[in-house]
């Protein structure tokens, strides 16, 4: 059996070490420099895959925007900026439908990382629908509303709904004569007609809310009158679009409601 002589062998690794000597610190440079890298690299991985399956990461929220505001040109019109301590990030569209809502949920909702998301908007969907159609129109309205609030939660942020706002006929002596008439006559107008569809499906939002326990912020009441039209002081010429005065108003409710919760 062949003898292994101890000293030789040590005194030969010394000599290798002290000659590769080199060798060995641009090694560990190299993993120094190369270390930091990989780790970018492992956490933008991960993060790709917490927007895939959460879409948010709640530790990494800086709260900037903690509550968006979806809707339409009514809330794109409202000038809020804080509710319930929240900053409000506005994602108003004008002449947005519930569909267009649902479907741009992903990146104006999911992808800003809020907390909460407060939804806003269907009354479009009316003004635009076919008589006829309008069945099928408002069985749209209960799916993307139904959509919205799923995709919330499965992605931890917590939804907010709100009822829609009746309208009232257009300013003037003439036009408000012409609906006093058209009721004494038992005739249908306009307003009534298009009030009538917001205020049942706001029954359903309601219903809808209490089922899911969700909050709801029922704007509707806020500025309607006894008869479910909207109040005079509330309603811009148009009848439709939405005074300063009313726009104070849901603020005060607003903030009353969820400052309570």
């Amino acid at each position: 059996m062949m003898k292994v002589n101890i000293q030789h062998l040590l005194h030969c690794s010394q000599r290798a070490i002290g000659q590769y000597k080199h060798v060995f610190i641009l090694l560990i440079l190299m993993l120094v420099i190369c270390l930091p890298a990989s780790k970018i690299a492992i956490s933008a991985d991960r993060g790709d895959e917490i927007l895939l399956n959460n879409g948010k990461d709640k530790a990494q929220n800086d709260k900037q925007n903690c509550m968006v505001l979806l809707g339409a040109s009514y809330a794109r019109a409202w000038d809020i900026n804080k509710l319930s301590g929240c900053n409000i990030l506005n994602k108003g569209i004008d002449g947005n439908q519930s569909f267009e809502m649902q479907q741009r949920f992903i990146p104006d909702v999911i992808q800003q990382n809020p907390d909460y998301v407060l939804l806003w908007g269907f009354i479009n969907d009316i003004f635009r629908s076919d008589p006829e159609k309008l069945d099928a129109t408002v069985d749209r309205i209960k799916a993307s509303y139904i959509k919205m609030v799923e995709t919330a939660k499965h992605n931890n942020i917590e939804p907010i709904l709100a009822t829609e706002v009746t309208i009232r006929e257009q300013a003037g002596l003439l036009n408000r004569a012409m609906s006093m008439l058209g009721k004494l006559q038992g005739k249908s107008s306009y307003q009534d007609y298009i009030n009538g569809h917001v205020i049942e499906t706001n029954k359903w939002l309601r219903d809808y809310a209490q089922k899911q326990k969700l909050i709801l912020l029922d704007l509707e009441k806020v500025l309607a009158n006894a008869d479910g039209e909207r109040q005079q002081k509330f309603a811009q010429d148009d009848g439709s679009h939405i005074t300063k005065a009313a726009y104070q108003a849901l603020s005060v409710y607003a903030r009353g409601k969820l400052n309570s919760k």
